[in-house]
């Protein structure tokens, strides 16, 4: 034995609570996202979103030895870039490379402009996780201007869905990232980032 510890096939760096359970409700749902069953750990960085921007290539570094695959997810809203989405992930990635990955093991996920724009899809099943019941949740988002129904998705999305939960008397809370990542449909999802992390896993781990 050499005394060294086998490590998951995939390392998951993230800024907070809601993208760990949300992410991590989304990987048990591997067989309706068309990718095998992986071995994974999640972890947080201490300084949020800006340590994940910043520092993503240190933190991950001593997992970078073996077969794992590495995946950065953070909000760029909260993250203090200076320069577009995709040179974001590009410059991560670069800097994740340079530091022990490799060409094909590591990758950034930017959520823009954060992960509540996940949540938002004209669904039944957001009603449910948001605690609306039988309410009109999306005839009250176009009344108050949160989300004009000619638009994908609220302008304000973080905004859309605090004055949600605050309606119907719920507090914002990791609990609804998790309920979202398990109820709703990804299907339609055409959110940029979410498309890239799926199309990520899915070329990773494939059925």
């Amino acid at each position: 034995m050499n005394g060294h510890p086998i490590l998951p096939e995939l390392i998951l760096l993230v800024p907070d609570l809601d993208l760990e359970v949300g992410l991590d409700a989304l990987l048990k749902r591997h067989e309706h996202l068309g990718f095998r069953e992986i071995t994974y750990r999640i972890f947080r960085h201490p300084q949020r979103d800006p340590g994940v921007r910043s520092r993503c290539h240190d933190f991950l570094r001593a997992f970078s030895r073996g077969n794992s695959k590495a995946l950065v997810v953070l909000d760029y809203e909260g993250s203090g870039a200076q320069v577009p989405v995709v040179e974001l992930e590009n410059d991560m990635e670069a800097r994740m490379r340079q530091n022990g990955w490799g060409a094909d093991r590591a990758r950034a996920v930017a959520i823009d402009p954060e992960v509540e724009i996940w949540v938002w899809a004209r669904s039944p099943a957001v009603k449910g996780v948001l605690g609306w019941g039988r309410g009109d949740l999306f005839g009250w988002l176009e009344e108050k201007g949160y989300w004009p129904a000619n638009q994908p998705k609220p302008p304000d999305p973080k905004t859309a869905f605090r004055e949600s939960l605050r309606q119907v008397g719920k507090k914002p809370s990791a609990s609804v990232f998790r309920a979202a990542a398990e109820q709703i449909d990804p299907a339609g999802c055409q959110d940029r980032a979410f498309v890239r992390l799926w199309s990520v896993l899915q070329a990773w781990f494939p059925t």
